[in-house]
């Protein structure tokens, strides 16, 4: 399946709204949408890796089992967004809201956050697995 976002490469002010859409197993790898609306979208084991998504929000969106490994995801929204058991190795997320976030069971190394709190207040962090990046 080729990336149904790969059109707006040219068009990257163009807001794409997928709000509620069930994009279950998307293969969605390498994907540009740094204006997009995924509010509530179902995402469950989708493809997204180095997906470019900066600012896109997936408030309330449901991303169980997703490959985010290597995304950029700056300054997105991720607000009680459900990244349950999602693979976020290396996934860059400085600056992005993981306010009410939910990361049970979800791989994280070498993953770019803002300094100081890695989760804020209300997100959910149980049995996430910490992988130690090794030397090159």
């Amino acid at each position: 399946m080729t990336t149904q976002m790969e059109y707006r490469r040219n068009a990257p002010e163009e807001v794409i709204d997928l709000s509620g859409a069930k994009l279950k197993g998307a293969d969605l790898q390498g994907a540009i949408a740094t204006v997009a609306i995924f509010k509530g979208a179902l995402f469950q084991g989708a493809d997204l890796r180095s997906a470019l998504l900066t600012n896109a929000d997936f408030s309330n969106a449901r991303l169980l089992g997703a490959d985010l490994r290597g995304a950029i995801l700056t300054k997105a929204n991720l607000r009680n967004a459900d990244l349950t058991g999602a693979n976020l190795i290396g996934a860059d997320l400085v600056g992005a809201d993981l306010q009410g976030a939910k990361f049970a069971g979800a791989l994280i190394a070498g993953m770019g956050l803002s300094p100081g709190t890695p989760f804020p207040p209300g997100a959910i962090a149980q049995k996430i697995e910490i992988l130690k990046r090794e030397e090159e």
